[in-house]
């Protein structure tokens, strides 16, 4: 079976774990791409439109319902949640983001797009992303991402339950020496100690 099909395989499996009753619509999914630079992590949203339509309206609560085109007017308010519900560090130091470089729907991907960039201060070491994007809604939904490094892809699934990923950037090799070695495959973002206790 080839890397691509694994991940898709992997990802419907995953999905379906995670299903809930409370899910407004159970087959949503956002997304990230993240590319590495020296001392930066560029990262490209893809968010499910209708879970943004819905957040724009608890954001905006007694307003008429936006169509998901105007989403995309309200870019500071996206950046304030986004804000409190998303960050990198690097070997335990925050990295800081520039000002986001899109905020648009996408008619043809029926998705609302998000690009920003992480800058660290020191060259790309232990990389911990934290998010917490959609987990505290009333239909959270999962946020699945995929890092780029060079020719290496690592995938992380974020859910309440694992909302951290914690990659260890210099390690990263291809695995074996075609191109088509380069995937990883899937993995769950590594929950926080303690996530699964007995409260």
């Amino acid at each position: 079976m080839n890397a691509r099909a694994t991940w898709f395989g992997l990802l419907f499996w995953v999905l379906v774990a995670h299903a809930s009753p409370a899910l407004a619509h159970p087959t949503s999914l956002s997304q990230f791409d993240a590319y590495t630079g020296e001392r930066d992590l560029s990262l490209g949203f893809a968010f499910d439109s209708i879970a943004m339509v819905e957040l724009m309206g608890r954001l905006y609560p007694g307003t008429p319902p936006m169509d998901k085109a105007e989403v995309a007017k309200h870019g500071d308010a996206m950046l304030r949640y986004f804000d409190k519900r998303f960050a990198v560090d690097n070997d335990g130091r925050p990295c800081h983001h520039i000002a986001p470089t899109r905020f648009a729907y996408a008619k043809e991907r029926d998705r609302v797009l998000f690009d920003v960039r992480f800058v660290c201060d020191a060259p790309l070491g232990t990389v911990a992303i934290h998010s917490r994007l959609f987990h505290d809604e009333p239909a959270p939904h999962p946020l699945v991402g995929t890092l780029r490094h060079g020719r290496v892809l690592e995938h992380y699934f974020f859910s309440p339950g694992s909302p951290i990923a914690t990659i260890d950037v210099p390690a990263l090799a291809p695995v074996g020496g075609g191109q088509n070695d380069a995937s990883r495959g899937f993995r769950t973002a590594t929950p926080p100690p303690g996530a699964f206790d007995a409260k």
